[in-house]
């Protein structure tokens, strides 16, 4: 798992990859084959820690930012994501701190429970797409080695309809 935290006078990145396991197989992906296969998830050991640290913290001034990225985030399911919410309640971070969270996702779990819990915990998504169709399906392959563009759409039309 990996961890990335940026920060500047009044914003502060932290990048957390929940999982390695992704449902796609692209070509161009910086994770090996056999942990995307993996359903590995990050423990909440350690996902506690980071957050003593940010509670714990001088150097983060007002903004703090989640992106939950690498892998498949989605994957994990809502309910690991309630529960980081209820860590971030138990050190009152949102007392300290502007927090967003968002993902970084192939958008095929996208459905309506997602889109509810994003908006009701106000989080962000973004949706990685190569292009048109042609050009997306050349790389973001299922582990069958088919395009992923409709699957891709598909959630992209759930978010924004």
């Amino acid at each position: 798992f990996s961890l990335f935290v940026h920060m500047n006078i009044n914003n502060s990145v932290i990048i957390i990859q929940s999982t390695s396991f992704c449902n796609f197989n692209c070509k161009y992906c910086y994770i090996t084959e056999s942990e995307r296969k993996q359903k590995n998830i990050i423990s909440f050991d350690l996902l506690e820690k980071l957050i003593q640290i940010c509670h714990n913290s001088n150097n983060i001034q007002s903004n703090l930012h989640i992106n939950w990225h690498a892998g498949e985030p989605l994957s994990t399911g809502i309910e690991f994501y309630s529960s980081f919410n209820s860590l971030l309640e138990k050190y009152k971070l949102h007392h300290q701190y502007n927090i967003l969270q968002s993902f970084q996702s192939n958008g095929a779990y996208i459905n309506k429970e997602w889109c509810e819990f994003l908006k009701s915990n106000h989080m962000g998504i973004g949706i990685s797409i190569d292009g048109p169709e042609f050009l997306h399906n050349k790389n973001r392959l299922t582990w069958g080695n088919k395009g992923t563009f409709k699957l891709t759409m598909k959630g992209i039309l759930i978010v924004f309809l």
